[in-house]
């Protein structure tokens, strides 16, 4: 089933928005390497910090080129991009929401977060965020 939609602007977070904002958060403090190496080890435990950031790494650039339609033609992620330029935690919700349906044991938070730091009209190319007409 889809997930149900929540009123963008609803007052109070649910249980659900707060806990994603919180791993938002927390994901952020962490260096690049950090959370590359955080994907690698959820792929395969046991892993050294080396082999994780590796492995890490390789799979992002997969995954880059594997989610760029799916990010960047999400009609949110273009929102929040748009509406929350300084809102960074959105911004990211908006993109988890986008790719935890491609991702298989790999965090979205973190995938999120390392795409957003590619930059997105970097990652999405010339034009984007596409202009609507409002």
């Amino acid at each position: 089933a889809p997930p149900e939609t929540r009123e963008e602007r609803s007052p109070m977070p649910s249980d659900d928005a707060a806990s994603t904002h919180a791993e938002i958060n927390a994901k952020l403090a962490l260096s690049d390497d950090d959370l590359l190496a955080e994907v690698g080890q959820s792929l395969g435990k046991g892993a050294t910090f080396t082999d994780a950031l590796k492995r890490g790494r390789h799979v992002f650039e997969n995954l880059k080129r594997e989610l760029k339609g799916t990010v960047c033609s999400n009609g949110r992620v273009i929102a929040c991009y748009k509406g929350s330029k300084e809102d960074t935690v959105q911004a990211i919700a908006a993109i988890i929401d986008a790719i935890a349906g491609a991702l298989h044991g790999i965090p979205p938070a973190t995938i999120a977060i390392l795409l957003y730091r590619t930059g997105l009209t970097k990652y999405c190319g010339t034009g984007w965020p596409p202009h609507t007409i409002e």
